[in-house]
């Protein structure tokens, strides 16, 4: 866990001695960065499979006595370190636990999305060694090579002879994802369900329309027959004219969907709207209404 807050970037590691430094400093903005203060053991990473893309991880050789060291996430390197290597740059986070030591970046790894659908975290990690902070909630993440719920007898005795007072919730990963996700699960089954209501609604209008505008070809098509048309020269009159219908129908429908899709993604974090595979089954279900309305008109 941590808080989240604004650090400044340092050009030597004794730039700032104390706070009224820090406050003088924090005045410049493009000495400021905003993050999420994060402590962590060395661990942490591989054990949520969060990649190093950059640098090194923590190890035994970063102690409290020695250069206090962070990790920055990918999406904050990329912001606060535009063109340039953010290895080695000084950080200093001291507004969150009172130490007022630079931090050196010494890695870079993968962006989290903290909680669904939220923008990735822009995150700086700090070693609990380095940086020990007192913490009402302490999570401790346990990667297994078995079912992981088969240690929570164990997991939760040895937490509570460690800290008798305070109750330990051992869950599965699964467990967090499908508590987190319900609510969202949700909304998408109810929101897959009227848009599969609304798709039949469409094709059952279109499947009327084309059926009217056919009807009115009616006495036209009396006098084709009048006059020596075969009957599959007028089913394929009938099948040109629905057909032209949909082609209008389905071009101007994509357009205004697509509009409508990147109005949806600008208030919707990480809605994905590009399916090609959903879009040609819903215009295949809408043409099949037109076939069937072409095909009862053209039998009758």
């Amino acid at each position: 866990g941590g808080a989240d807050g604004n650090f400044l970037k340092l050009q030597h590691p004794d730039e700032v001695p104390d706070f009224e430094a820090f406050i003088a400093l924090s005045r410049d903005p493009a000495r400021v960065g905003s993050a999420a203060f994060r402590v962590v053991s060395e661990d942490y990473f591989t054990s949520l499979s969060i990649p190093l893309q950059a640098g090194r991880g923590f190890s035994d050789v970063d102690t409290a006595d020695s250069q206090h060291v962070a990790l920055i996430s990918a999406g904050l390197a990329a912001r606060s370190f535009p063109g340039q290597s953010p290895i080695g740059q000084l950080l200093q986070f001291g507004n969150m636990d009172g130490d007022l030591r630079a931090l050196s970046v010494v890695g870079v790894v993968g962006d989290v999305r903290e909680s669904p659908g939220a923008e990735p975290t822009s995150a700086v990690y700090v070693l609990y060694r380095q940086r020990p902070v007192t913490s009402a909630s302490m999570e401790y993440v346990i990667q297994s090579a078995v079912d992981p719920l088969t240690l929570a007898p164990a997991v939760s005795a040895r937490l509570r002879a460690l800290i008798p007072d305070t109750p330990a919730l051992v869950r599965s990963l699964p467990q967090l994802e499908a508590r987190a996700l319900g609510r969202q699960q949700l909304l998408v089954h109810l929101l897959g369900g009227f848009a599969l209501t609304a798709l039949l609604l469409v094709v059952a209008g279109v499947h009327g329309l084309v059926r009217w505008q056919l009807d009115q070809r009616r006495g036209e098509l009396g006098l084709r027959a009048a006059v020596g048309a075969r009957p599959g020269q007028l089913a394929g009159l009938l099948l040109a004219q629905g057909l032209k219908l949909a082609g209008w129908g389905l071009t101007l429908g994509a357009l205004a969907a697509l509009l409508l899709g990147r109005w949806a993604q600008s208030w919707i974090s990480g809605l994905a709207t590009g399916d090609a595979t959903l879009w040609l089954a819903s215009a295949a279900v809408i043409l099949l209404g037109v076939l069937a309305a072409c095909a009862l008109r053209g039998t009758s």
